[in-house]
């Protein structure tokens, strides 16, 4: 629901003058200011924006986009983030990795996989489900299966589309998250230099309480 005013300005009386009487109830004003708060408490604010380009270098896991999470940011239970990484992968014939953890807990490790061109999307949640506990789900992408008009797969060689979720109410592990900045690490790994290059990423929390 988008945010509307509780009253119309037309209600109100315009106080000109320190003394004049009119103008709205302090209760209405507080019903106004606490409708505004309500919705924008719940409404998804963006945390992390980046176009920078940043590829592998060599053999070896490689740091390509950090997304830091402050401290009490998933300060209750049922408040989470939303983040998209994308990127390009090298037409050649190296072997990729692709790594993501969060506060140094693994969520996503493919592991070397012959991926030779195309690109990847890669999407996440992770909510508080206790102070050092996460519950999270990631969709990644990687690479593309390529089809002419005829519906035949012309390329692949691909990890394609992949839906990962934790079980259970979470996982444990993690510093903190009331006390204690958190971040998301997107990791590579391949042998040439731009095997693969993070190209794009955001992020967007939601407190619930």
């Amino acid at each position: 629901m988008g945010l509307s005013r509780i009253y119309t300005a037309l209600n109100n009386l315009i106080i000109r003058n320190i003394g004049d009487t009119g103008g709205p109830s302090s209760t209405r004003v507080d019903e106004e200011l606490n409708n505004i708060i309500a919705w924008a408490k719940l409404s998804p604010r963006c945390i992390h924006s980046s176009t920078a380009t940043t590829g592998n270098v060599g053999g070896g896991l490689d740091t390509l986009r950090t997304i830091t999470i402050p401290a009490n940011s998933l300060a209750a239970t049922d408040d989470w983030f939303d983040y998209y990484l994308a990127g390009t992968i090298a037409v050649n014939d190296n072997n990729k990795r692709f790594f993501i953890s969060f506060s140094g807990v693994t969520l996503l490790d493919t592991g070397l996989v012959d991926l030779d061109g195309f690109g990847f999307e890669i999407y996440g949640t992770i909510a508080r489900t206790g102070a050092t506990q996460i519950s999270f789900t990631i969709k990644s992408i990687i690479g593309a299966v390529q089809v002419d008009s005829a519906g035949a797969i012309v390329a692949g060689g691909t990890t394609g589309a992949v839906i990962r979720n934790n079980n259970g109410s979470g996982i444990g592990g993690i510093a903190n998250m009331t006390t204690n900045p958190s971040d998301l690490l997107f990791q590579a790994e391949a042998t040439a230099n731009n095997d693969v290059q993070m190209v794009k990423s955001h992020a967007y929390l939601i407190q619930m309480t």
